[in-house]
């Protein structure tokens, strides 16, 4: 009798799962995420490259048998911040190989926290923010940087994403402050500059917001001035790395392939005053299409940052295979706030893991020469739907 009374689709059982699952799932789906991620990454943590072999390994060792006092001497050509990050985790009772992919890796983190804040401005349910979470911790290239590659390309980037969050919040000295972070930790992170300009043009950052940038530097490198390093070296680390190497493309799928071999001092030269007119052009058409009107809105914002970052690797000089990294992660962020995008993020990524399994694995899936092509015509298109939307008003 008492079965017959229950309703259909009622059994108590079922019901209790069902609360359960509603109460808990956001938390056991984020719980599956950072296992899965974390056990990806360390299933590749073996993997050696020469990278690491020539200079990672080296400087892991110099900190472990000197410590502080190491900062005194030059034994890396990297900036202090990253040296204080390899630094705090020397001590670790880690192989050397497992503590170098640690520092990059605890920022795969931070980048996908800022995908998932940035998606949060179009998409506020919780369960899309997880999921934009998810995505941004298993982008390809992010895993490949980090726990392949022992690379610290994310560290800078997941500051470039905080940088554009905040601008998009309307936050521009916190914006600028985490630009200034990303540029601490890496010289690429200039290939920001053109985005930071643009906003500065349409008065969403001040001037002296740009002070940031050597302030914080500065301040970051006042525990190796103190160690004794000399205030000229560490003021010129980044004219140090622009000359370690003088070939006009490293596997990088940009404008160098074409002309390549060439004379790389006359053409780096020629190839950044052709850098500097191909922004000089869009910045130009940028401010006529948005003339008498504030910078657009939240969408536009991250598709002028996504140009900034394609356009500079792509026609810069000297360039290597993962300095499309950041425009990876952009393209992802685009997409996850607008999944109409997703293309764009699927064809960079692609590119990229691509140009990079030439050095890592000694693959190359697709001739250079045709990636460049392919990354062109990603970068063209990026523009036209940029200027689609500025032209229309789509983005205020």
């Amino acid at each position: 009798m008492e079965s017959a009374a229950r309703e259909p689709g009622k059994d108590p059982e079922i019901n209790r799962t069902e609360k359960f699952l509603e109460r808990y799932m956001d938390y056991i789906f984020i719980a599956a995420v950072l296992i899965l991620a974390v056990a990806v990454r360390l299933m590749v943590f073996d993997f050696r490259t020469h990278d690491y072999e020539t200079f990672l390994a080296k400087w892991m060792e110099t900190l472990r048998e000197h410590g502080f006092s190491s900062f005194k001497e030059g034994f890396s050509d990297y900036t202090p911040p990253y040296l204080y990050v390899l630094w705090l985790l020397s001590p670790l009772p880690l192989d050397k190989l497992y503590a170098v992919k640690l520092g990059s890796v605890l920022f795969d983190f931070l980048l996908a926290f800022y995908a998932m804040k940035i998606a949060g401005l179009s998409h506020p349910r919780r369960a899309y923010r997880y999921a934009a979470f998810a995505a941004a911790l298993f982008l390809p290239t992010a895993i490949l940087n980090g726990a392949v590659w022992g690379q610290c390309d994310v560290i800078f980037t997941a500051f470039l994403a905080g940088c554009i969050y905040y601008q998009m919040k309307e936050k521009p000295a916190l914006s600028m402050l985490f630009f200034a972070l990303a540029f601490s930790f890496k010289l690429q992170a200039v290939f920001l500059a053109p985005f930071l300009v643009f906003m500065l043009i349409k008065s969403r950052y001040r001037l002296k917001d740009f002070l940031l940038i050597p302030g914080v530097y500065l301040g970051l490198s006042i525990p190796v001035l103190l160690a004794g390093r000399p205030l000229g070296e560490v003021l010129t680390i980044y004219f140090s790395q622009y000359n370690s190497y003088s070939s006009l493309t490293l596997s990088c799928p940009n404008f160098y392939h074409w002309i390549y071999p060439a004379d790389d001092y006359t053409f780096s030269i020629a190839g950044m005053l052709l850098t500097m007119a191909v922004l000089a052009f869009l910045a130009y058409a940028g401010w006529h299409l948005t003339r008498g009107r504030s910078i657009p809105g939240n969408e536009a914002v991250i598709q002028i940052a996504l140009i900034s970052v394609l356009v500079m690797p792509y026609f810069l000089p000297r360039m290597h295979e993962r300095y499309f990294f950041p425009a990876d992660a952009i393209a992802l962020i685009w997409a996850l706030y607008n999944p109409r995008r997703a293309v764009f993020a699927v064809a960079v990524s692609l590119i990229s893991v691509f140009s990079c399994t030439v050095y890592l694995f000694g693959v190359e899936p697709i001739e250079m020469g045709k990636m460049a092509i392919l990354m062109l015509g990603v970068i063209l298109l990026v523009i036209r739907e940029t200027y689609k939307a500025l032209s229309q008003n789509r983005c205020l």
